[in-house]
């Protein structure tokens, strides 16, 4: 079976993705020309990167710099890190910075050739061509892919992709045993690089389970070895990333023994099953399989069915948890609200109607694969409109049948203009949807998702600040700037924007809400701060700004501080939305 599609298909759409890439660059919807990141998570990843070659050890997930003086412990794991580091094992700074533009945009191009693979049986190469455009200009994978994002969210879509592929070649009819050995691998991967891969790895299982139930036992033999692998995987990545001493630490937000017992338990329920070779009441067995996996996870770690993040205090919505982008619901509530939906959706009305009739009239390999497909929907649609870090998981699971509908009515015996014009509809409906609906909101105005405070003008202020008994100078400023500064100016800060970090987050906040300076100058005496840094633009800036009544931000923005606070002239073309001030001790609260 061939393996890819036709070179120039695969050309087509590698050059589709490049003038993506390039208008979104150019209509500084991603701020590199700027000489910026998408967001503080890539500075902090080029930063894990950088200390890591500079002597960090393996293990060390704990930075003094974040949470300063105590520091903070960070819940990413080391693959991402692994492939930054070459570059700046190579050529230093400058060639890790570009290659953290640059990755993201790999990845895409990556992903393209595992969609090749996954839908070659399914799709000739002009049926290719369309999907590739389609995908590549879809808002989720757009929004992961851009340049200037070295972060893990596109790494993730592209491991679902590629663990999803060899499965859908299965599927197809390819008979090769390797397929879902390669599958587990890679989809156990996926749970090392973040543990939001759980959803594709509980995707893959439940596709094979559920085909296993309706055609037999060749698809349980499939299932154990998609099971088994994957475990092996995560088995392997656990030994490399935690040390000996923390195999048995159980976290949620983090590769731990929890997510290797949850893949154990997989691989032994499926092992038993085909043990057991229940060619009979196969939905029976496959129930009780289930009932008792989540009773033994239920009963080791009942932490993994509370909430996420739920032991987080509630002040920290507000201040903070409220305002992240990936986390916002995709529930059209309001006009804003049906924008975003329909720009992420809008294809599973073509796509849902599609996968239905296929289910119920295609031959064998389209039902099975419109059911995959099904499947991939009510594992992801749901936790998108949750939060939009799953939508673009979402958007590439409607691509094919979304594609697969455009060309099954290119083949209706339809008069040349209708058919031209269905077909128009067909492509173009969700954004003209997307555009109707942002017209008939007369506020409405496209929210940017960059703080627009220029941190990159201060930083070499910063970086040139003294530096108390060699240490680095302590900056206290608002959550999101963090990491770039500490990356930027190699100053250390409190507060930054991780769960990890929620008592420095919700302390700084409160000391800059404060009616009077009590708990700002508490906090200041606690970590004795050298130097504070405050600026209006910046996202939290604004907020605080926006709040009733006075508060400690304010008058620090014009210049009512403390009688130990010395201001710092700032160059002019700053633009006067920053405040400096030196702390010349740290006063009692």
């Amino acid at each position: 079976m061939t393996r890819l599609h036709a070179g120039p298909a695969l050309v087509a759409v590698l050059m589709a993705l490049a003038l993506v890439q390039t208008l979104q660059i150019l209509g500084g919807v991603t701020p590199i020309l700027e000489g910026r990141l998408i967001d503080p998570d890539c500075y902090m990843r080029l930063d894990r990167v950088r200390m890591l070659w500079e002597g960090d050890a393996w293990y060390e997930s704990h930075s003094l710099r974040h949470n300063a003086p105590f520091g903070e412990t960070l819940h990413w794991t080391r693959p991402l890190d692994l492939l930054l580091l070459p570059a700046y094992a190579l050529g230093g700074e400058r060639a890790l910075w570009w290659w953290g533009v640059a990755i993201s945009p790999v990845f895409e191009m990556l992903a393209v050739l595992a969609l090749s693979f996954a839908t070659r049986p399914f799709l000739s190469s002009g049926g290719f061509a369309l999907l590739g455009v389609l995908f590549v200009t879809q808002a989720g994978p757009a929004g992961v892919f851009i340049a200037g994002r070295p972060d893990h969210h596109g790494f993730l879509l592209l491991l679902m992709i590629a663990g999803l592929a060899p499965l859908l070649r299965r599927v197809a009819g390819d008979g090769d045993r390797r397929l879902p050995v390669f599958a587990g691998l890679v989809l156990g991967l996926g749970l090392w690089v973040a543990v939001e891969a759980l959803a594709a790895y509980a995707l893959a299982l439940a596709f094979l389970g559920v085909l296993w139930l309706w055609r037999g036992e060749d698809w349980l033999d499939a299932l154990t070895s998609t099971a088994k692998a994957g475990a092996a995987m995560v088995a392997v990545a656990l030994v490399l990333e935690r040390p000996p001493a923390d195999w048995l630490t159980a976290s949620t937000d983090r590769l731990s023994i929890i997510h290797l017992t949850i893949v154990l338990v997989s691989a032994g329920a499926a092992m038993a099953l085909r043990r057991l070779d229940p060619r009979r009441r196969r939905p029976h067995w496959a129930a009780l399989a289930a009932g008792a996996s989540l009773t033994i996870l239920a009963l080791l770690f009942p932490e993994l069915f509370r909430p996420p993040l739920a032991h987080l205090p509630p002040e920290l919505g507000e201040a903070w948890l409220d305002d992240i982008m990936e986390r916002m619901p995709l529930w059209p509530g309001d006009s804003e609200g049906w924008r975003r939906f329909v720009l992420h959706f809008g294809p599973m009305a073509i796509g849902i109607p599609y996968l239905l009739h296929s289910l119920r009239h295609g031959e064998t390999a389209m039902r099975r694969l419109a059911l995959v497909q099904l499947i991939g929907l009510a594992v992801y649609f749901p936790a998108a409109l949750h939060q939009v870090r799953f939508a673009p998981f979402a958007e590439a699971l409607m691509v094919l049948p979304w594609t697969q509908a455009v060309l099954a009515l290119g083949r209706q015996r339809l008069p040349v203009g209708l058919r031209a014009l269905l077909t128009v509809l067909l492509l173009m409906g969700p954004s003209l949807a997307v555009t109707l609906i942002a017209r008939s909101n007369r506020g409405y105005a496209p929210a940017t998702p960059y703080d627009t405070c220029p941190w990159s003008d201060i930083a070499p202020t910063l970086a040139g600040l003294p530096r108390p008994n060699g240490q680095p100078p302590l900056v206290f400023t608002t959550p999101y700037p963090g990491p770039e500064l500490v990356y930027r100016a190699g100053v250390a800060v409190i507060a930054t924007p991780y769960h990890g970090n929620a008592p420095a987050i919700v302390a700084t906040m409160r000391a800059l809400m404060g009616a009077d300076d009590r708990a700002l100058l508490g906090l200041l005496a606690e970590r004795r701060a050298n130097y504070l840094l405050l600026c209006r633009s910046s996202r939290e800036g604004q907020w605080l700004e926006s709040l009733a009544g006075d508060n400690a931000h304010k008058r620090l923005m014009r210049g009512q501080a403390p009688p130990n606070f010395t201001p710092l002239a700032l160059d002019a073309r700053l633009g006067g939305d920053f405040v400096l001030y030196t702390i010349s001790g740290w006063p009692a609260p």
